[in-house]
């Protein structure tokens, strides 16, 4: 009787360390995944401040030119607003 039950005793440990094997292969693969994807998207949240800085750039720099052009107005429009008050 204490032969059998020490064989059932392997055997669910056997089955139990089978299981603690498949659920860390999982999550591994499952940490692996979450780091691909967090790098895919830091990338992205990179580029996209790129993009983003390209457009205010490019809107100030038209901005700019406009008031140029009409340099005879009082700087009150949005470049004035944008622009500090000691570059007035």
């Amino acid at each position: 009787m204490l032969e059998r039950a020490a064989t059932s005793a392997a055997q669910t440990e056997k089955v139990a360390s089978a299981e603690a094997d498949v659920a860390i292969a999982a999550s591994r693969d499952e940490l692996a995944r979450l780091e691909e994807d967090a790098a895919r998207r830091r990338s992205l949240a990179t580029d996209l401040e790129q993009r983003v800085v390209e457009i205010i750039t490019e809107a100030l720099e038209k901005m700019e030119s406009l008031d140029a052009a009409e340099n005879s107005k009082a700087d009150t429009g949005l470049l004035g607003a944008l622009r500090s008050p000691l570059d007035r």
